[in-house]
């Protein structure tokens, strides 16, 4: 179990160190395209937007902690115009305010891509889904009409992706975007994600401390959705052009074999 400390750096530190190359994830580690090369199998993989914490080395050893040795993750560097990534308006349940995509013309997104097997993205679903109870969901889908430039790929005319259920955080009357995540002729003012917790832990709880905050949503799920869902009053709901809902099916090993 982790300990109080621990909990408080996964929780401030969101949305965690990537590097600033094209990477393939295996065997827990990060090895520079190149230096391994994309599987063979690309052609079967899904290609998921990592916008937020999903291409950090970090996350990606908590979601995939079981990947053997002939598996791997590639995690490409992608510019994505047109988006930007804010803060929505809820928080994760290791205590995050998580990450979700906005339309921000003019602006030029500098993300990753990663590309999952069918097996891989079952795993990847079970970790972004959660329930409504939970108030951490994420919904599942493709975006279309972009132009977006995959590094070692090409040009991708879509991509699937998460995005938040909850709407986007507004503070000061202004959407949020992380300062953390690279993005050239942003037009949305940008703030590091301690500095939002620290103003969204004043705003809802005035007096209690950010550590004493945080570690009470951590521990309590029922104080992080009454917390969530304050914060989500705060918030406006965003539309994300292009972006049609896939249904996510259960993980294979919970689905029935066809009649015969």
């Amino acid at each position: 179990m982790d300990s109080d400390a621990e909990k408080l750096v996964r929780a401030k530190g969101y949305p965690y160190s990537a590097p600033d190359y094209s990477y393939i994830f295996y065997r827990g580690r990060a090895l520079k395209l190149g230096r391994m090369d994309l599987p063979p199998d690309m052609a079967r993989r899904k290609p998921v937007l990592a916008y937020g914490s999903n291409a950090a080395p970090d996350q990606l050893r908590r979601k995939f902690p079981k990947l053997g040795d002939d598996e791997a993750i590639p995690v490409l560097r992608t510019v994505l115009p047109g988006f930007d990534v804010v803060y929505s308006a809820r928080f994760a349940r290791y205590g995050a305010i998580t990450a979700m995509l906005a339309p921000s013309p003019g602006t030029t997104l500098q993300t990753f891509t990663t590309f999952l097997t069918p097996e891989q993205l079952d795993l990847m679903h079970v970790s972004e889904r959660r329930g409504p109870m939970d108030h951490t969901g994420y919904e599942y889908g493709r975006l279309r009409s972009l132009t977006a430039m995959v590094e070692a790929v090409g040009i991708r005319k879509d991509l699937f992706a998460y995005q938040s259920e909850a709407p986007a955080l507004v503070l000061d009357g202004a959407l949020v975007a992380f300062a953390e995540v690279t993005a050239k002729n942003r037009t949305l003012p940008a703030k590091p994600h301690g500095e939002v917790l620290a103003t969204v832990a004043g705003l809802l709880s005035p007096g209690e401390g950010i550590d004493a905050f945080l570690l009470a949503l951590i521990a309590d799920p029922e104080r992080r959705r009454s917390r969530s869902a304050a914060l989500a009053d705060l918030g406006r709901a965003v539309d994300l052009p292009g972006f049609t809902k896939d249904k996510i099916k259960p993980p294979r090993s919970q689905r029935r074999a066809p009649k015969r």
